[in-house]
């Protein structure tokens, strides 16, 4: 039985392109993600909201963690990807982040 290959991490942005409170678009490979620096932490969700597709990137941080959906405002928690309001729509998913020299790296 052979293993499964771990994700990879990815250079997904630099440090210098996140400050505190932005919002910064990324692609890596085929995913459309959202890069988010919050309270110190960075931050990696899928970029679609599922509700009607909207870019979170186009979004505005809201409530502290929450980035709201430019089209309709649905929010979603940038830690986790889960929505916030409302409740019952499925969330995002979330990526794990690192930085390392400098750079922002994603296990996608």
């Amino acid at each position: 039985m052979v293993a499964p290959l771990a994700a990879a991490w990815t250079v997904a942005a630099s440090l210098d392109q996140l400050p505190e409170g932005s919002i910064l678009r990324a692609t890596l490979g085929d995913r459309d993600l959202v890069l988010v620096r919050c309270d110190g932490a960075i931050y990696a969700l899928g970029n679609v909201c599922p509700h009607r597709g909207g870019l979170l990137s186009e979004g505005k941080l809201q409530c502290g963690a929450e980035l709201a959906c430019p089209l309709h405002g649905f929010r979603y928690d940038v830690r986790s990807g889960k929505a916030t309001m409302p409740l019952d729509v499925p969330g995002v998913r979330s990526y794990q982040v690192r930085v390392e020299d400098g750079q922002v790296l994603v296990r996608a």
